[in-house]
């Protein structure tokens, strides 16, 4: 019975996998008609846009993160809206508001966390509007 259980102990252990990630970029544009267009990406094309946000104007850029847990899966969303270089200041506040009203609706977004996202919005919105 001992020589059975060392041999069991001896055996290395299988490492455990790591966690899959799985990058997703979900660009929702307002036109100048109000209407809001969808884009989904996902691979080297979501790498490649994500590397491109980071070129949007540092003063006008608003970003909040989701940490939540789907299916027993870890999902992280951020929400990053920048303002382009030709945009008014007006344009910059009514792309806040409309993100906001988009958080507020969204069923995919628990209560505590559209609260926190929507009080970081009023809060970017009074910045832009102070300017």
């Amino acid at each position: 019975m001992f020589l059975m259980l060392a041999a069991l102990v001896a055996q290395p252990a299988t490492p455990p996998k790591p966690p899959e990630q799985r990058r997703t970029v979900i660009i929702r544009k307002l036109g100048p008609d109000g209407k809001v267009s969808e884009q989904r990406l996902e691979g080297a094309e979501a790498e490649r846009l994500a590397a491109q946000a980071q070129h949007c104007d540092a003063a006008r850029t608003f970003s909040s993160e989701v940490d939540r847990t789907v299916d027993g899966k870890r999902e992280v969303s951020r929400i990053k809206v920048c303002a382009q270089g030709g945009e008014s200041p007006a344009q910059w506040q009514q792309a806040l508001r409309t993100t906001r009203e988009k958080v507020k609706s969204d069923p995919r977004l628990s209560a505590e966390s559209k609260a926190r996202i929507v009080a970081e919005l009023d809060a970017a919105i009074a910045k832009a509007g102070a300017r």
